[in-house]
C-alpha cells in the first residue's frame, strides 16, 4: 500500500468533500457536507488549505487534519478543524504522522500554540491527541431543542444589526467563546443573521444565529442589562424567525453558569458534551 503525505490545496474540493464524509460516517452526530458547505466553513474559521494536511493511499485521499490560524488574547494560533482518517486506515498512528509533518512548518511561522474541539465520549480521539501533545483546557455543554419561554412586555427595541467589526461583540463575555464561535468567525461569517436590542437607545445585547440551520453561533447581554427579559427576548425572536427547525448552541463553557442555566430553563437540551484541548509545541 503506497502512502504518502500532502497539502491540502492541491486535492480536489470534491475529493475532499468525499473523504470528510467517508471519515464521518456514523459519527457521534449526524455530520454531512457539501462543497458549498466546506467553503463556507473554511471562510469561517479561516481554514488555509495550503497548511492543512493530508495523506494518500494509492493516490486516493484517505486522512486529512483541516488547519486555521488566528489569535487568542493576543497569540497566534493554530486550530484543528477538522481530523478524519477513513475507517480502514485508522489505527496505523496517522493523526500523530501528519501532526509530526505540520509542526515544523508552523513552527517555522511563528505558530505554536494549538486548539481543537474533541466529542467528550470519543475516547479514541481523546487518546490520540493526548499522545501528540495536547491536554484538555476546558470543557463545553452544546445545546438543542424548541425555545419555550415567552417574551414579555418591555421597553427595549429589537432590530437588525449589521456587524462590521469584532470590536462592536466585544461585550463582557463571562467566559472566552470557543474558536468557532469568536466574534472573528461572526465577522468572516456571511450568512448569519444579528439582532440587536437597545434599551433606552443602548446596545444591551445581540444575537447572531443562522436562519436555515438554526443555530445560534453566539449571544452577549451586557451585564447591566441583565436580568429584564433581554436574552428571552433575542432568542424568542430567533424561535419565531426559524419557524418549526429547532435552536442549537454549541460549545458553552460549563463555568458560564448564566448562560448554562438560561440555556437549561428554556427548552433546551444538553444534548453532547465537548472538550476543548490545547497544546504548546
Amino acid at each position: 500500500m503506497e502512502q504518502n503525505f500532502i497539502s491540502l490545496d492541491k486535492i480536489n474540493v470534491a475529493e475532499l468533500v468525499y473523504t470528510f464524509n467517508e471519515a464521518f460516517r456514523n459519527y457521534y452526530v449526524p455530520l454531512k457536507i457539501s462543497e458549498a458547505s466546506l467553503m463556507e466553513k473554511m471562510q469561517v474559521e479561516n481554514i488555509d488549505l495550503s497548511i492543512s494536511i493530508g495523506f494518500l493511499v494509492n493516490n486516493k485521499l484517505a486522512g486529512f487534519i483541516l488547519i486555521a490560524t488566528g489569535e487568542i488574547s493576543g497569540t497566534r494560533y493554530a486550530y484543528n478543524a477538522g481530523t478524519g482518517v477513513l475507517a480502514e486506515c485508522r489505527g496505523k498512528n496517522l493523526t500523530k504522522q501528519m501532526y509530526n509533518m505540520l509542526l515544523p512548518q508552523l513552527n517555522k511561522a511563528g505558530i505554536r500554540h494549538h486548539v481543537l474541539e474533541v466529542i467528550k465520549d470519543n475516547k479514541v480521539a481523546i487518546n490520540v491527541y493526548q499522545k501528540v501533545g495536547f491536554v484538555i483546557s476546558r470543557s463545553f455543554y452544546c445545546y438543542l431543542g424548541r425555545f419555550n419561554k415567552q417574551m414579555r412586555n418591555a421597553d427595549f427595541v429589537i432590530q437588525g444589526y449589521s456587524l462590521n467589526s469584532i470590536h462592536e461583540i466585544s461585550m463582557d463575555f463571562d467566559t472566552m467563546p470557543a474558536w468557532q464561535n469568536s466574534a472573528a468567525a461572526i465577522v468572516r461569517a456571511a450568512n448569519l443573521k444579528t439582532l440587536a436590542v437597545f434599551y433606552k437607545e443602548v446596545l444591551a445585547g445581540f444575537i447572531s444565529f443562522c436562519t436555515t440551520s438554526g443555530r445560534v453561533w453566539q449571544f452577549a447581554v451586557k451585564k447591566e442589562f441583565r436580568q429584564k427579559g433581554i436574552a428571552t427576548a433575542l432568542f424568542f425572536q430567533v424561535q419565531s424567525l426559524i419557524g418549526d427547525k429547532d435552536i442549537s448552541v454549541t460549545h458553552i463553557d460549563i463555568n458560564d453558569f448564566s448562560t448554562v442555566s438560561f440555556l437549561r430553563q428554556s427548552g433546551l437540551c444538553n444534548f453532547i458534551d465537548t472538550y476543548e484541548m490545547k497544546a504548546v509545541f
